[in-house]
């Protein structure tokens, strides 16, 4: 790997950096860096892209997010850091980004219990009791996720509580992430990658909650649009995946990729998928797909069932277009993440970027508690586990 020598106003900063830096892939820099406030050096970790920089602090736990124009052009300091990356004039887009990442008592909480979980309800009513004799302001919205007749009002609430399971979690994500809200996870249904909490520690976590005892994880989400003869027909926001598939047809669809207005390759397979790092444990797993650290601001393109076609996912850049193209003469359908799928033509192309908006939760667990639960979940079935106790 390589990088372009910075400009002058930039070149101080980046020459401080490169003494602490450790490579361990094109977008993923190791930042050893002296804490002004500590005597010991502490470790965090730099993402570096075309838009973007982040920031984690892995000793607090905090993230800091900033949008430049190009690499290295705007400064990002973390929490009582030394070290510059850049010029001094932060953009305030930066300053916002980084404030949005600051843990903060909630005001006014929405509880959104999955009404399909007779369970969400009950522990719906238990972290109601708890927020009442901190005389916390909340609401509660018993939301039929599959089968919405009325759209809970997520605006004026500043966290919202989802119980469920992660596909809970997962339709909450596309209410609240236009609006910047961040989401806390509860477990009340089966699978439980992206919930936070079990019912044993609603209490204790609660009460961290509200002392502001936490950290917050911004996530990064893809943005699909349904094309017709090159125009735009429709857009999604997608968590976890969009998804090229074969229909009713037992039969293996081709699928062209193009990467950056130019041929990727084509693929011969069950179907597509197009991942986020959060996407990399749903189906991309399923999948035989890797696992993706969910910090990481990249795409996953994962064939299914790829037959004499490439059967490895490629890994690419935020800043990727992605336009995938079907040619069959039988059914193919889109779907974005596990919503009813649509039929798409010849006519029809798919195009997958990055979002600008993003998924924030509320986290409570050590920076390496990604590895930890998902370690624990891997060792056993979660369905069969609760099957077995039923």
């Amino acid at each position: 790997m390589s990088f372009r020598r910075p400009d002058s106003s930039v070149e101080s900063g980046w020459s401080l950096l490169l003494p602490y830096c450790r490579i361990e892939h094109r977008n993923h820099l190791n930042v050893r860096v002296k804490s002004s406030s500590r005597a010991s050096f502490a470790w965090r970790s730099a993402f570096f892209d075309i838009e973007n920089v982040y920031f984690q602090d892995y000793v607090k736990g905090q993230e800091y997010a900033g949008l430049t124009s190009s690499p290295l052009t705007t400064g990002i300091a973390g929490p009582a850091c030394g070290l510059w990356i850049g010029n001094r004039d932060l953009n305030p887009t930066i300053i916002d980004r980084m404030h949005s990442m600051t843990p903060f008592v909630p005001k006014n909480i929405l509880l959104l219990p999955n009404a399909a979980v007779p369970k969400a309800s009950l522990l719906a009513d238990r972290i109601s009791a708890c927020l009442k004799t901190q005389a916390v302001d909340h609401n509660i919205f018993c939301y039929d996720y599959e089968h919405p007749t009325q759209v809970p009002h997520i605006d004026g609430h500043d966290l919202v509580i989802v119980i469920g399971g992660d596909g809970t979690l997962l339709r909450a994500g596309h209410l609240c992430a236009p609006l910047d809200i961040p989401l806390l996870g509860v477990q009340a249904g089966r699978l439980g990658f992206l919930v936070e909490l079990n019912e044993n520690d609603i209490e204790k976590n609660l009460q961290r909650l509200l002392n502001a005892d936490y950290h917050l994880e911004r996530r990064m989400m893809l943005q699909a649009e349904f094309l017709e003869n090159g125009d735009v027909k429709q857009r999604w926001d997608v968590i976890n995946e969009a998804l090229i598939s074969r229909g009713r047809d037992a039969r293996p669809i081709e699928v062209r990729v193009d990467l950056n207005e130019g041929y990727m390759m084509s693929y011969i397979a069950d179907g597509l998928i197009v991942a986020t790092a959060t996407g990399s444990t749903a189906y991309a797993l399923a999948a035989g797909g890797p696992i993706l650290p969910p910090e990481l601001r990249n795409m996953l393109v994962l064939p299914i069932a790829p037959h004499l076609s490439l059967d490895r996912a490629v890994v690419l850049a935020e800043g990727a277009v992605v336009n995938l193209r079907a040619i069959s003469d039988f059914e193919v359908v889109l779907s974005v993440d596990g919503t009813t799928p649509i039929s798409i033509g010849p006519e029809n192309s798919i195009r997958v970027t990055a979002n600008k908006k993003s998924l924030l939760m509320a986290r409570f667990g050590e920076p390496n508690y990604f590895y930890r639960d998902l370690a624990a979940i891997l060792q056993r079935n979660p369905i069969l586990e609760m099957e077995s106790n039923d």
